[in-house]
Formats: structure tokens, C-alpha cells, sequence
């Protein structure tokens, strides 16, 4: 999640050997490799380990970005030269929990457990800082240790910080991990909650600051399903899509009380989150309607956003303007879980894997005998209470097989599935319409004229900043 900064097209990597030997947790040097196995020079060179050392390489580059007196890293590092000096200290909560899988593995992999130190430090720290009802603002100063915004959400600059607690956990065995992510969950519930939609809170007293929904919240419903709150998961998605039946699409921003988007937030980049829940929750309850919701997701963007050279993002979800881009989240997650949704045969769902929050999957097996997250230091007496109730009633999960009974999901799908039924199931163009998108004429993107472009941008700002009474809106959503 740290930002990149590249000055050189030659980063000049530390030099590896040839046949790098095999480390603790990691992968011999295949012997196919080497001429004395009897491989001729003819014969293609097999795979011997260089992306796991270019890997290693640039997690040593990135290290220096945790080179802060709270050990939270800094948002940017330059991999020549380290952390600018003019970096500033400030960085989202979901910058600086966002980890623990990628370099939990990659320590795992290489033997190097700094790379582990650093993730499972910067995310105590961060926990650390939570407020006195369990809550997490979206910004931090990693060098004093402030929070510099102190609204707390699911959302944007904080989604990935939760996800990880949880996946974690899972990943790794780890009570700890799953005492911060239970207590995390019980306060995000109790304060944001409203109906089945998650507000944006004061961090201090719970107070609503912004009765939002935005499309990042998606992934939300997915993360309920793997911690076993498969009917509140169910609530929440069906919420959740009403905005996507609204316009067709999901806004990056939709304002909850008056039932529109919210001015500069009317785009859909094809973000992944809501199909990615969608296949938690299928593979959680057999049940047909996530299917629908999935083939509409589909029929929508193949009918809207496909253009000559790939998939647009939407521009404005009230016009269906495009815009001249596609992001690469669209290829490599929003298409990977759709396809996942409908292929009932694809060995994840067959497996116990854990996805990053880049839709890579990590095989939970290998690692149920990781070291990390067992290197502790003594525990804060704030800290003490949580640790202590996640070891009593932390799920099966954690004190044996790496599987959630309660929820069967993703990660614990065993054997065989029935077949889709074909009535529901996302075919080719002949495929029948759901009644939802069969009883819509399909919409016709419109370009505005400019007094129209005007007046929607003045009739979107007076709504914005709109002096509306606190306590009204509070009572309003409640």
C-alpha cells in the first residue's frame, strides 16, 4: 500500500547468486537448474527462485520506511535512497496495516523474520492508538503517534487495515490478531451501524459525521462472512446493491438520507469489492440470489462500460459518461472474483486459501507452523483484556484446523459443489435476463450540455454544503 517513488528505470538490486541456497521456510534451488543435473544447454532454464529474491530485494528497500519512533511506516520510500527528507509523517491507517499478510509470508518464505517484525510492530502500534470506544480514525502521525483525522469508518483509507486483522488470523494462527479484529468488530457494530449501513464516526464519541455509503465499504459483507456473521453479511449486501439497482452501477459516494450521489463522488472505477463479497456469500449459502446479483454486475458492465480496447471506467453512474481510462484492479480483482462467483469447479473453492487485498491467494496450510506473531513483547495492561478474552473464545479456527465452521466460505469449501442452476447462471449474450435488469430498457449514455453540466454542478454543490442541523441527521438515520 506504501506509494513508490522511482527515479532510475535501474534500481540496481543488491546481487544474488546463482543457486541461492535454500532457506528456513523456503524453497530449495530446483537441480533441473544446474548443468551438473544433467539439464543440457539447449534444455529452458527453469524457475530457480528470482522472484522470491527480487521479492526479498525490495522488501529490503521498503524497511526503511518503518524507521519511525512509533515503528508505523511512512506513506512513501524512495528505493535508492530511502524516506525523502521532506516525506511527510502523516499516513492512512490502512497505509500502515496493511502487512501482515504479504510480508508475514514473505518472511516465512525467506527466513528473514525482520520483514515479519516490522508488519506485526506497525500494526500493535497502530491498535495501540485506538480510542476509548475501540475506534480508529483514517490518519495518523507516525512520528508523534496523533491522529491527524479522526473520522472512523469501514471505508476508504481504513477497509484494508480491518481485512487484514482478520486474514491474518486466519492466515497465521494468530489469537492475537483475532482479539484485535473481535474487539475492532464489536465497536464498529455498536457505533456505525445504522440499519444495515455503516456510517462515518466521530472516534472520540461515536457522533455521526458523514451518513455515507461508498463502494469501498463492499468488501465489508465478504469480511463478515469469514469471521461467521453470515446473516448480518446477507443484511448488509442486499443493502449495499439497492444503490447498485439505483443507477446500474455503484458510486464512489452516495448521500444515505437523500438517496443520491455525492457531488464529485458519481464515478465507478469497476472496483472489485462488491462481486468479491458476493462470492463469500455464495460459497456461504448456496444461495441463488447472490448469483442474480452477480450476472447483473456483469450484464452491466459488458452493456455500459466495454469499449474497442477494454472496460471504462464510469465517469458519472447518472449519465453513464465514460471516462478514457481502466484501471488495473479490473483485470487482475473485479474479473477474478466474478469468475470465481460462477466457476463452481475452480480448485479455491475446493482449497482453504486466504485472499490479499489484491485478490492474490495465499494457501493457509503452509503456514500453520509460521513463527510469526510469536515473537511478543510483554503485553500493555490496555492491551491485556483483549488478549487474554481472544484466547478463551477465539474460534475453532485458531485452536486446531484452519477452517470456520460456523460459515463455510471460501477458505473451507471441501469436495464437490451441486451445479449452478441454468436459469441462473451467467452465460454467453443469449443468456435470459433477472427481472430486475429484463423489466429496465438499457440506458443510453447522454452527454450534457454545458448550462445542464452547470446546473447539476451548482445544484450538487448547494447540496453539499448545505448547513443541516447534526442532531436532526443523527435522528434522521437512527
Amino acid at each position: 500500500k506504501s506509494q513508490v517513488l522511482l527515479q532510475s528505470p535501474s534500481l540496481s538490486p543488491s546481487p544474488r547468486p546463482a543457486q541461492p541456497p535454500a532457506k528456513k521456510g523456503g524453497r530449495p534451488a530446483s537441480p533441473a537448474a544446474s548443468p551438473s543435473a544433467g539439464a543440457s544447454s539447449s534444455a529452458p532454464r527453469l524457475y530457480n527462485g528470482e522472484l522470491l529474491a527480487m521479492a526479498e530485494d525490495l522488501g529490503r528497500r521498503m524497511l526503511p520506511a518503518f524507521d519511525t519512533p512509533t515503528r508505523m511506516p511512512y506513506g512513501t520510500v524512495n528505493l535508492r535512497h530511502g524516506v525523502p527528507a521532506d516525506e511527510t509523517t502523516i499516513t492512512s491507517t490502512a497505509g500502515v496495516g496493511t502487512f501482515v499478510l504479504e510480508w508475514g509470508v514473505l518472511a516465512h518464505l525467506t527466513g528473514n523474520q525482520a520483514f515479519a517484525d516490522a508488519a506485526r510492530d506497525a500494526m500493535r502500534a497502530l491498535v495501540g492508538f485506538r480510542s476509548d470506544l475501540g475506534l480508529f480514525g483514517n490518519h495518523i502521525d507516525v512520528g508523534k503517534g496523533a491522529w491527524t483525522h479522526r473520522e472512523s469508518g469501514i471505508g476508504g483509507s481504513v477497509d484494508s487495515f480491518f481485512e487484514y486483522m482478520l486474514k491474518g488470523a486466519v492466515l497465521f494462527h494468530s489469537p492475537e490478531l483475532m482479539a484485535w479484529f473481535r474487539r475492532a468488530y464489536g465497536a464498529i457494530v455498536l457505533h456505525m451501524k445504522r440499519g444495515d449501513w455503516y456510517v462515518d464516526v466521530s472516534m472520540e464519541d461515536g457522533r455521526v459525521v458523514r451518513p455515507l455509503f461508498s463502494t469501498l465499504q463492499c468488501f465489508w459483507p465478504g469480511l463478515q462472512v469469514l469471521y461467521g456473521d453470515v446473516d448480518a453479511a446477507a443484511a448488509t449486501m442486499r443493502q449495499f446493491f439497492t444503490v447498485w439497482r439505483q443507477y446500474g452501477f455503484s458510486p464512489e459516494g452516495y448521500d444515505i438520507l437523500k438517496a443520491t450521489t455525492v457531488f464529485s463522488q458519481s464515478g465507478y472505477p469497476l472496483r472489485p469489492e462488491i462481486a468479491e463479497s458476493l462470492m463469500y456469500l455464495y460459497q456461504a449459502t448456496r444461495d441463488d440470489e447472490w448469483l442474480v446479483m452477480g450476472r447483473e454486475i456483469v450484464e452491466s458492465i459488458q452493456s455500459h462500460a466495454r469499449v474497442r480496447c477494454g472496460f471504462a471506467t464510469v465517469r458519472n453512474v447518472n449519465t453513464l459518461e465514460l471516462a478514457n481510462r481502466m484501471e488495473s484492479f479490473f483485470l487482475s480483482e473485479t474479473t477474478k472474483y466474478l469468475y470465481l462467483l460462477f466457476d463452481v469447479d475452480n480448485f479455491i473453492h475446493k482449497g482453504n486459501f486466504v485472499f490479499s487485498t489484491e485478490a492474490h491467494p495465499f494457501d493457509v496450510s503452509l503456514f500453520s507452523g509460521s513463527p510469526f506473531f510469536a515473537q511478543r513483547p510483554a503485553a500493555k495492561a490496555s492491551e491485556s483484556v483483549d488478549q487474554q478474552s481472544g484466547a478463551a473464545e477465539r474460534p475453532a479456527l485458531l485452536q486446531c484446523e484452519p477452517v470456520m465452521p460456523a460459515a463455510p466460505s471460501v477458505l473451507s469449501v471441501h469436495g464437490g459443489l451441486r451445479p449452478l442452476p441454468s436459469d441462473v447462471c451467467f452465460r454467453q449474450a443469449d443468456a435470459p435476463q433477472s427481472s430486475t435488469t429484463a423489466s429496465k430498457p438499457k440506458r443510453k449514455a447522454r452527454k450534457l450540455s454545458d448550462k445542464e453540466r452547470k446546473e447539476r454542478r451548482l445544484a450538487e454543490e448547494q447540496s453539499r454544503v448545505e448547513d443541516e442541523n447534526m442532531e436532526e441527521l443523527i435522528k434522521d438515520i437512527e
